[in-house]
């Protein structure tokens, strides 16, 4: 089962869980990007895994992300009109 059809499932037994992932831009730049569904989620998933990097899901939201070097809120109308994932790649 692929990395996606893994979070399919998840999202099939949890719907409560927040669209949250994270991955790396390199081994010391963690990026973590929040989405207000899952099919927002995996249309970024593809596009980064594209690009060459490994997504991460996080099932759980801290508000201070204390591992991340940029965190974005993309459930916010006013960050998602200037959000473009190719600046985060």
């Amino acid at each position: 089962m692929s990395e996606i059809e893994d979070v399919i499932e998840i999202d099939k037994d949890v719907e409560d869980e927040p669209f949250i992932i994270q991955y790396n831009m390199n081994a010391n730049f963690r990026i973590v990007l929040e989405f207000p569904c899952l099919k927002d989620l995996l249309e970024h998933w593809d596009i980064i895994e594209d690009a060459g990097h490994t997504c991460k899901r996080v099932k759980e939201f801290n508000v201070k992300f204390h591992k991340a070097d940029i965190s974005l809120d993309l459930r916010n109308a006013h960050t998602t009109c200037d959000f473009d994932i190719e600046d985060y790649l």
